[in-house]
């Protein structure tokens, strides 16, 4: 079994001070290039992305705060 190499505990840190994080801001926090490892690792953290601008940016589900519009 391969032993972890992407840490996401950092990424956690830095979504807890930017709250709002670019695909290019999580992976430099993970140490990869690599557009899926990143994605991969979101989706054990439940993020969420925009969804105007593409999806361009995310942050974490237990960060995001609604009003009662949703917005």
């Amino acid at each position: 079994m391969r032993t972890v190499q992407y840490i996401t505990e950092g990424l956690v840190n830095l979504f807890q001070k930017k709250r709002v994080l670019t695909l290019a801001m999580i992976m430099q926090a993970l140490g990869t290039t690599v557009k899926m490892t990143a994605f991969r690792k979101l989706k054990t953290l439940s993020y969420r992305a925009s969804y105007s601008h593409s999806g361009r940016y995310y942050t974490l589900n237990e960060i995001a705060r609604y009003d009662e519009y949703g917005l």
